[in-house]
């Protein structure tokens, strides 16, 4: 098992021995104003774990659109990796399917008592991926790269292809905005299928709006759902 991923110039690698320790780890790196751009990494054979610490340099409703980005460079990384005629999808607000069934996500960890307002010190991309069996637990609605065919695959790959990807879409948004990330991550989503079960009932995916937050069709009419706010409260069942 690889333990050397070659990354982008742009990116520093941290790695460490224990892959149950990416995400705390990542987190103190980023409190102790550990460098921005830095991939908080460990090798494992069952599960794909990684963070990337990011410096922000806008308010955090518009910073924490990075999640788009972020799943957006793993679902190009796994569609790179995968055979053809796997269906890859996502599901709002940070879900990666492969055949409809879920097998990874990215989550964005923010300083506490952030003010949406306010630029943060930090932000965390925090990347997971269920390679095989062994790694996840399995159901009717969750797969692993190996069961979708993707064999032998390490985990040092997926970060290389991950940061190569992220390297792409960071430039499109700088250079372009966030309209072609919008574009792009809402092609991902099967509409006619991506159900969201509300407090006020079933909604069904209609498009992401120009701020990032989520329209959804509901049996009252369009309603609008905060991406901010739903990341902090996990208020979708």
């Amino acid at each position: 098992m690889r333990s050397n991923p070659q990354l982008p110039p742009m990116f520093d690698l941290y790695s460490l021995a224990d892959a149950a320790q990416v995400r705390a780890e990542a987190r103190r790196y980023a409190q102790d104003g550990g460098e921005a751009g830095t991939f908080i990494w460990a090798p494992d054979e069952a599960n794909f774990s990684a963070c990337l610490v990011l410096a922000p340099d806008e308010p955090l409703h518009t910073a924490v659109l990075s999640v788009y980005l972020g799943m957006l460079a793993l679902g190009d990384a796994v569609g790179a990796l995968i055979p053809p005629g796997i269906d890859l999808t996502f599901s709002w607000p940070n879900q990666l399917n492969l055949n409809a069934a879920r097998v990874g996500a990215v989550d964005l960890e923010l300083p506490p008592d952030s003010s949406a307002a306010a630029v943060p010190e930090w932000l965390l991309l925090s990347f997971g991926l269920a390679l095989n069996a062994t790694g996840a637990d399995l159901s009717l609605h969750t797969t692993t790269l190996e069961d979708e065919g993707c064999l032998d695959v390490e985990s040092a790959e997926i970060l290389e292809t991950l940061a190569r990807h992220a390297l792409v879409w960071s430039n499109r948004w700088q250079d372009d905005g966030f309209a072609p990330v919008r574009t792009a991550w809402a092609a991902r989503v099967a509409a006619e299928t991506e159900l969201l079960n509300l407090e006020t009932g079933p909604g069904r995916f209609l498009d992401l709006d120009a701020a990032g937050d989520l329209v959804v069709e509901t049996t009252g009419g369009p309603l609008t759902l905060p991406l901010l706010g739903t990341l902090e409260a996990g208020s979708l069942a």
